[in-house]
């Protein structure tokens, strides 16, 4: 699957993706009109999640992905859930989705950066790997 992390002003994603047997490197959190949105799932979901996000038309297309959306001008997030299709904005100091997720949020309830947190979660989670992707709001926590 996936490990996207989250702090304020700071989201984080590993670059691993399968197909079947094989593993890819691709990017997982996609910038769109002051917005980082990034999702654990399916590729071809998660893109037309983003393009829905936008527009608001029709249906929440999300039914077995994940999103969570940081405003690049605040730095706040809102979890998008797929069972909810709905937007939860994130009150806590950090959170994280994907199969790396608890991994991940541990590591930063410890003190650990987002980006620490993907590699944390990368050395025993199977599904995350291949590098992050680190995307930065205006304003961030130092």
């Amino acid at each position: 699957m996936t490990t996207i992390a989250w702090k304020p002003g700071v989201m984080v994603a590993d670059k691993k993706t399968t197909d079947g047997d094989l593993a890819h490197s691709c990017t997982k959190i996609y910038r769109r009109k002051g917005y980082a949105i990034g999702f654990s799932g399916y590729l071809q979901e998660g893109l037309q999640f983003c393009d829905w996000f936008h527009k608001r038309e029709g249906k929440c297309p999300l039914k077995k992905t994940d999103a969570l959306v940081m405003n690049l001008t605040t730095g706040g997030c809102v979890h998008w859930e797929a069972k909810a299709k709905i937007g939860i904005p994130v009150e806590d100091p950090c959170t994280a989705i994907g199969s790396g997720a608890g991994l991940a949020i541990g590591a930063m309830e410890a003190g650990a950066t987002p980006q620490q947190a993907v590699k944390i979660a990368a050395k025993r989670d199977p599904a995350t790997g291949f590098g992050i992707q680190t995307v930065y709001s205006k304003k961030r926590k130092k």
